[in-house]
């Protein structure tokens, strides 16, 4: 009954149309308080992505809300979503949510994603932790392969062409 109510909780605070991120973590802290932080932590929700809440507050660009949850509670950040595997750090990076991005890799216990190890992470590394690497193989044969040729384009996450 209580994991129901806290299903019901939950979806119900994220179907909303989230502008006021200060209400949302009080709805989210109403519930915190009334079944424990772990159902809360424990909680998927029911569609396929099989998200945990803060995979879902990834999904809704709610970085204060995700800042919060984590200095308050310090969720678990490294737990992969059953869709795809991703952790919430992923998805932002995926989504380009550099701003969550930050949010999540600030309270990274290793920063290994995050940060550079002498934690002075410049604005150009910040934007190339996005680019996407394409490579294109010609090759002699399906029965015998070889490469006869490799071409390698570099493009931010707009798919601009940085360098070939």
């Amino acid at each position: 009954m209580g994991d129901d109510l806290v299903q019901n909780g939950l979806e119900t605070i994220l179907s909303q149309d989230i502008n006021d991120e200060v209400s949302v973590i009080d709805q989210i802290e109403k519930l915190i308080k009334k079944f424990g932080i772990k159902k809360i932590e424990a909680w998927r929700n029911s569609v396929k992505t099989r998200n945990t809440l803060l995979h879902e507050l990834v999904e809704k660009k709610c970085p204060n809300v995700i800042q919060y949850l984590l200095v308050e509670y310090n969720l678990d950040r490294t737990v992969h979503r059953e869709a795809d595997g991703k952790t919430p750090i992923e998805l932002a990076q995926a989504k380009g949510y550099d701003d969550i991005v930050d949010a999540l890799g600030e309270f990274d216990e290793n920063k290994s994603i995050a940060e550079t190890p002498d934690d002075d992470e410049s604005e150009p590394s910040k934007k190339n932790r996005m680019n996407i690497v394409w490579i294109d193989l010609e090759m002699t044969s399906i029965e015998h392969p070889k490469i006869m040729e490799c071409a390698v384009i570099i493009t931010d996450k707009n798919m601009n062409e940085i360098e070939r």
